[in-house]
């Protein structure tokens, strides 16, 4: 029953993860509040909340690693997905974010898909020396896997590229669609991902031979063990360089979950690829083991924040916009269509770029109006800080400026029909 410690020791680093990770966003959020106030930014290194942070994730990494030679990695990176319950509970406690009805059910679909993997999963872990694990290397299935992922990885990095100079193109005048805005993050968390998973295997590679030298049988004398080493310690240095530039580039109830989905998908694959744990797998394993994933992963989708802007909202709009005015804030002159969700851009002090404050909503007249708030969303500054805010807000302002410039083309074709009559 060596998989159940394993698996144990597993749940517990997966939670001290997502704890650090938490913490880590902290520490952005804070300068994005220090930039939109106009003071002096804190650097990560000087950080109580960065460093505690980065202390908790190293000792969760270490605990994780500590597991890999119980059990199967397959089975380890599916009990991974205990981060996206945890984070729910850190988000609520850490970051101020409310709990909804929705986060109660997508938590309770998380937990079935994590009890179906337990029951079906390959639990054992066999013990490997260098020389095999070289063979594991040469497989036909691992090598097929390598190559899919080096492409893939280049095509997501060179959409992320793309996308994000549409995204740039944006400030300069028309906005991009949804679904490119929310594209984005996604490239960076899959590049991230299938390069930093490789952490895992090679983690777990480490493992093995860690266990296998302390038994007696030395394998400090191959030299691909120093291999594995070296390419463990820089895929584990990529994945935290990615990971901490993903919480400071993009918002964090979005791309936590983003992260750890890619993660938690590319190190089950690669893992049960290359250590052939789903060869042994029958009929029934592979359906309920494959049905969990897909249940997991349906619970984070349901993690994933949704707020709709419709008819409805258009009141709720015009009361943000005068709250952030009033608070000193300008929203960057994007719009978000029907049915989107969080803008990619900060709060900034002073007047909009082509928009002064003359065009601003009447203030006075919007804030007379009764508004009740949706569920999950609690419009004060720290919502504002955090992006839920702004979506009211462009949206106000660039219907209050689209209606003008409506209003003055209808002025010019009225100004220009008797000069046509004449003629």
């Amino acid at each position: 029953m060596e998989w159940m410690i394993g698996a144990g020791i597993n749940l517990v680093g997966s939670v001290c993860i997502n704890f650090g990770t938490n913490l880590m966003k902290l520490h952005h959020t804070q300068n994005d509040k220090r930039r939109a106030e106009q003071t002096d930014l804190v650097k990560a290194t000087t950080s109580k909340a960065w460093m505690t942070g980065l202390a908790i994730f190293a000792m969760g990494n270490a605990l994780n690693f500590a597991s890999m030679s119980y059990a199967a990695q397959s089975l380890l990176a599916a009990l991974g997905s205990v981060q996206f319950i945890s984070n729910v509970i850190f988000q609520y406690c850490v970051l101020n974010h409310p709990i909804t009805m929705r986060i109660l059910y997508a938590t309770a679909t998380i937990v079935v898909g994590n009890v179906s993997i337990v029951v079906f999963a390959n639990h054992d872990s066999s013990d490997y020396e260098a020389g095999e694990l070289l063979v594991l290397y040469g497989k036909l299935a691992y090598q097929i896997y390598l190559i899919v992922v080096g492409v893939l990885t280049l095509v997501m990095y060179i959409v992320y590229r793309r996308v994000t100079c549409l995204v740039r193109a944006s400030s300069r005048g028309g906005r991009p669609a949804h679904w490119i805005e929310r594209l984005r993050p996604v490239c960076y968390a899959l590049v991230s991902a299938m390069i930093g998973t490789q952490s895992v295997t090679l983690a777990k590679s480490s493992s093995q031979l860690l266990k296998s030298t302390i038994d007696g049988d030395n394998q400090l004398t191959h030299w691909f063990t120093y291999v594995i080493l070296v390419a463990w310690g820089f895929t584990m240095v990529f994945w935290m360089t990615r990971l901490n530039t993903a919480l400071r580039k993009f918002d964090g109830i979005f791309i936590v979950p983003v992260l750890q989905v890619c993660w938690t998908l590319f190190s089950i694959v690669g893992g049960g690829i290359y250590f052939e744990e789903f060869n042994s797998f029958s009929v029934l394993q592979t359906t309920m083991f494959s049905l969990g994933v897909v249940v997991i992963f349906v619970g984070i989708y349901m993690l994933g924040p949704v707020i709709a802007v419709d008819a409805d909202t258009d009141i709720v709009a015009a009361k943000m916009s005068a709250r952030s005015q009033s608070m000193g804030f300008r929203t960057p002159f994007n719009s978000m269509t029907r049915g989107s969700s969080l803008g990619p851009h900060g709060f900034e002090k002073g007047p909009a770029p082509g928009i002064g404050h003359a065009d601003a909503p009447d203030v006075s007249r919007i804030m007379d109006y009764s508004v009740s708030e949706p569920e999950g969303m609690q419009f004060d500054a720290i919502k504002l800080e955090n992006g839920l805010a702004r979506v009211a807000a462009e949206r106000a302002e660039y219907r209050h400026h689209h209606q003008q410039q409506q209003q003055q083309q209808q002025q010019q074709q009225q100004a220009t029909e008797p000069e046509q009559d004449d003629g």
